[in-house]
């Protein structure tokens, strides 16, 4: 794993006794800065949303400390990506309102 996604030792030493699929999983949701989708993060593995869906419940069944940090890792992520969805959307609605007022 190259990134250590800001996780303690402790944690980074837990991942080594994982089994690698839900290693992989993981590091593909928080892999970009701005959160995956859930769509994104199978497509980018190759695999099915659902089976997608079984490797985080297994995941949240068998290692729910991990999975509580994995989960709060990505609320921030979505976070940013809110902040940043938001702020387009104003730009967006101040240019179509000035668009209609002005007529440009």
């Amino acid at each position: 794993m190259a990134n250590n996604y800001g996780f303690s030792k402790e944690v980074l030493r837990e991942l080594k006794h994982m089994p690698e699929r839900r290693v992989e999983v993981m590091e593909a949701l928080l892999a970009k800065d701005c959160a995956r989708t859930y769509r994104e993060t199978a497509a980018a593995l190759g695999v099915s949303i659902g089976t997608l869906y079984e490797h985080l419940r297994r995941m949240r069944k068998h290692e729910p400390e991990f999975y509580a940090l994995l989960m709060k890792k990505r609320a921030q992520q979505i976070a940013v990506r809110k902040e940043f969805s938001l702020a387009r959307a104003r730009a967006h609605t101040w240019r179509w309102f000035a668009r209609r007022r002005y007529g440009s």
